[in-house]
């Protein structure tokens, strides 16, 4: 994984006035707003955006500097860690005849990414939570004696409230692009209820890591065939 100096397109030596001219320069080529429609210039915008928002602020740049000794390596990059659930889930219904065979479905859907303007943080300015005091936990005690940590409801764990909300994404944090189309191939002998995963074509995630798709496959009801375990049943109505 590369640091955040790396992202920016910076020596990590660098003086505040360099990362704010790198910024300044990698922002203006990758904006969304100059590429529409370019998922890889979004993506590489991103992490521009999230280094610079650490790397600008020289207290937060120190303790970053700090996680990026040989001793910490267990903290590095921490503070870009995603947490997002960044797979999309679909249905799909197939016939009975499609399951018998196999085919190929084509499925539209409008894909997630986190928004350019605030990062994916959903604002632009936090205030430290005061009931977990920034750490995104609560201490609970046991019977006066197990000690044991809880998220925060406060702050849903993060450690921060945001006051300044996104005008972009109105502190939803992804915003929606325009209707993707993909192929889905459906194998013979495909059940309902099944999940097929199409690695790769999920959300984009804040640090540029991309989710999967996920199809649940919805066998739609036929009068004359149904299946059961590996068996096929066909109903056959005769006359009197």
């Amino acid at each position: 994984m590369s640091t955040l100096y790396e992202d920016l397109g910076v020596q990590d030596n660098c003086s505040q006035e360099e990362i704010e001219k790198a910024y300044r320069k990698a922002a203006l080529r990758y904006h969304p707003d100059r590429n529409p429609g370019d998922n890889e210039a979004a993506v590489i915008f991103l992490k521009i955006q999230q280094a610079y928002d650490i790397l600008k602020d020289e207290s937060k740049r120190r303790e970053y500097d700090y996680s990026l000794r040989p001793h910490n390596n267990f903290f590095r990059h921490q503070h870009v860690q995603e947490h997002e659930d960044l797979d999309v889930r679909l249905a799909l219904e197939v016939t009975f005849e499609e399951t018998v065979v196999g085919c190929k479905k084509t499925i539209k859907f409008h894909k997630k990414f986190a928004c350019y303007e605030c990062g994916g943080d959903g604002y632009k300015k936090f205030n430290v939570c005061q009931q977990c005091n920034g750490t995104g936990n609560l201490s609970n005690l046991i019977a006066g004696f197990f000690n044991f940590q809880t998220p925060c409801h406060n702050c849903q764990g993060r450690g921060r409230i945001g006051v300044d909300k996104c005008t972009k994404c109105q502190a939803e944090r992804y915003v929606q692009q325009d209707e993707t189309t993909i192929d889905v191939v459906i194998p013979a002998g495909i059940r309902h209820g099944m999940v097929l995963t199409i690695p790769g074509h999920g959300n984009i995630g804040k640090t540029g890591r991309i989710g999967n798709v996920l199809v649940q496959t919805i066998l739609v009801e036929n009068k004359k065939y149904s299946i059961k375990k590996l068996d096929i049943h066909f109903n056959f109505a005769i006359d009197f």
